[in-house]
């Protein structure tokens, strides 16, 4: 096999080695330069069961790796080997091994197909509704899930962590949607949506979430469920958000009897109680002692490699660009508004914008930019991202709530601003008026602000001062501790 790859804007370190990864397996080898920043590798190799293969390279001063799939020829005729069958895949035509159809045995073509029949999302609630009646609930269970269990992060992960540091006698599984990379090797891990998510769903005492387990579940006898939501806002929210203040009963019965499972809820301050709990029809507990996800901010617990990871060149400053999504346009990267062709022509030689797209959203920086954009939309905490960052740019995104805990600058880029709050979203606070930073509606002004930012920046002292009064009185940077002790002290006994 002949692999090309490239490296136009030089990445690569001095002294480097390279590899392809076959599953478990490495196979050292040497790519030769082929001008252009591009290199030539011919491989030989055999394939093994199920994999992707992947180039790698390790940087020889500290041992750091990095791997790419390996995109081929959409055309590319399937390769029988007796090892598996070599093929493209997916849109982009990865290279992919997979298994011979000769290896495949009639038992598991059958039991495959059995299973896909059974398990079928109304069977698996019907067993659940079983299971909870039959089951008793172990008090010491704990299911944590965090943004519908697309990661390892938010208030679920600062609670958790909090409990392992305390050695408290919970023993906790996460839930994982896909993805196992961004978990401790040492988490227990259920897949989201499987028999075996099902069954722990049904015997854990004690869930805890920052989004919602499925709606349909009841919550069993005796479990205790902590709601930690994800973030706080102008945003209508609850029965006033677009996908449940139509009069519709089916959706805002099934949201009321979701609410409804809740035990507790952390509220990060006095503005969001007062918008959120009548929103959602909500009257329970309420931990009013800042966001557990906060306290990383409030006691700046920076890592270092976040720089690195993202390889952003010494000297640059960091503007993290984090836009909400459009609810009538979804998945489409419509909520990327801001002109980043003639920010990398302006502004290249003094920032780099590291891009943090909504998970609803679907969006890749072109090619041409990657020198200036990095995308981060799938880097697992953004807590690290605002901690390495050096200024905000959004637009109406409950992120600003937590960035101005760090007191560094935030730039608005509005300019569907009265589309947004008239006929797409709506919001609860006039933003231009509130915002702890200039609200823009072109990316020249934005070139323009971001030349004087440190001036700027001051002028805004006082709105500043007042956003953070309204969103962050309440994060002391012990919300995790304080929620662990009083929600998990009956457990613990």
């Amino acid at each position: 096999m002949t692999v090309r790859t490239y490296d136009p804007f030089g990445a690569l370190p001095s002294e480097w080695s390279a590899f392809l990864q076959l599953g478990k397996v490495r196979i050292p080898i040497s790519p030769e330069p082929s001008g252009e920043g591009g290199y030539v590798s011919t491989v030989t190799f055999t394939p093994r069961g199920r994999c992707e293969p992947r180039i790698g390279f390790t940087r020889t001063s500290d041992g750091h790796t990095t791997t790419d799939r390996i995109i081929a020829d959409p055309h590319t005729e399937p390769i029988e080997l007796p090892g598996g069958t070599v093929t493209t895949e997916g849109y982009a035509a990865y290279l992919c091994v997979r298994p011979a159809p000769a290896a495949r045995s009639l038992w598991r073509r059958v039991r495959r197909r059995l299973i896909k029949r059974v398990s079928t999302p109304a069977n698996k609630l019907r067993a659940y509704k079983v299971l909870i009646r039959v089951l008793p609930r172990r008090r010491n269970l704990a299911l944590f899930e965090s943004d519908v269990g697309k990661g390892y992060n938010g208030s679920p992960r600062a609670i958790y962590e909090e409990i392992r540091r305390r050695g408290l006698p919970i023993e906790a599984v996460w839930s994982v949607a896909k993805g196992r990379a961004s978990f401790p090797s040492d988490v227990r891990l259920v897949r989201r949506g499987s028999w075996r998510y099902v069954y722990t769903l049904a015997r854990a005492g004690i869930w805890v979430d920052s989004h919602g387990f499925p709606l349909d579940y009841p919550k069993p006898k005796g479990t205790r469920y902590l709601q930690t939501w994800h973030g706080q806002g102008i945003k209508s929210i609850g029965f006033d958000a677009p996908d449940l203040r139509g009069d519709f009963d089916g959706p805002r019965a099934q949201w009321r009897a979701a609410v409804a499972r809740w035990d507790a809820l952390v509220s990060p301050s006095a503005e969001f109680s007062r918008v959120f709990l009548p929103s959602n029809g909500y009257a329970g507990k309420v931990y009013r002692c800042g966001t557990p996800r906060c306290d990383a901010l409030v006691q700046a617990r920076r890592t270092d490699d976040v720089r690195e990871r993202l390889e952003v060149p010494p000297g640059r400053q960091i503007l993290l660009y984090a836009p909400t999504y459009r609810d009538r346009a979804k998945n489409s990267g419509k909520s990327i508004r801001v002109d980043l062709e003639l920010l990398a022509e302006e502004l290249a030689q003094d920032w780099v914008v590291v891009l943090r797209t909504h998970p609803v959203e679907r969006y890749s920086p072109p090619e041409h930019l990657r020198h200036f954009v990095r995308d981060a939309s799938s880097y697992p905490e953004i807590n690290e991202l605002i901690l390495a960052s050096d200024a905000l740019l959004t637009d109406y995104s409950s992120v600003m709530c937590d960035y101005a805990v760090t007191g560094k600058p935030m730039i608005f880029f509005i300019d569907d601003w009265d589309d947004y709050r008239l006929s797409e979203r709506g919001v609860y606070h006039d933003l231009p008026s509130i915002a702890p930073g200039p609200c823009l509606t072109t990316t020249e002004d934005l070139v323009t602000v971001l030349r004087a930012l440190p001036a700027v920046h001051e002028t805004y002292a006082e709105r500043y001062a007042a956003f953070r009064d309204l969103w962050c009185a309440d994060e002391h940077g012990d919300a995790a501790a304080r929620i662990v002790t009083d929600f998990f002290g009956q457990a613990a006994r």
